[in-house]
């Protein structure tokens, strides 16, 4: 199961859950985040202590795309898959925590 919060200033905060074993499922999942990205929110993928900004869903894998931190030089970020499956991805509006 993939748990997606949504926080929202003006409308309130909300929380979806999708049901990963589904490809109907998926596919809302990627609707959801396409349409929110949209929107100019920012989603960030929390694992313990730590959150990875999101940057695109693979619902034929079920993976999220992760902005990575490039390691070598030269200086190139690149995207990172990550497997969906139980994970807690959170969406910040663009005017939360002004």
């Amino acid at each position: 199961m993939v748990t997606m919060e949504v926080l929202n200033v003006t409308r309130g905060d909300k929380e979806i859950h999708f049901d990963d074993a589904t490809k109907a499922e998926r596919d809302k999942l990627a609707e959801e985040m396409l349409g929110l990205q949209k929107k100019g929110f920012a989603l960030f993928l929390i694992q313990g202590e730590e959150s990875r900004q999101i940057k695109g869903y693979d619902a034929e894998a079920h993976q999220w795309l992760l902005l990575s931190e490039p390691k070598t030089p030269p200086k190139k970020a690149g995207r990172e898959r990550v497997s969906a499956k139980d994970t807690r991805a959170t969406a910040v509006g663009a005017q939360a925590g002004g």
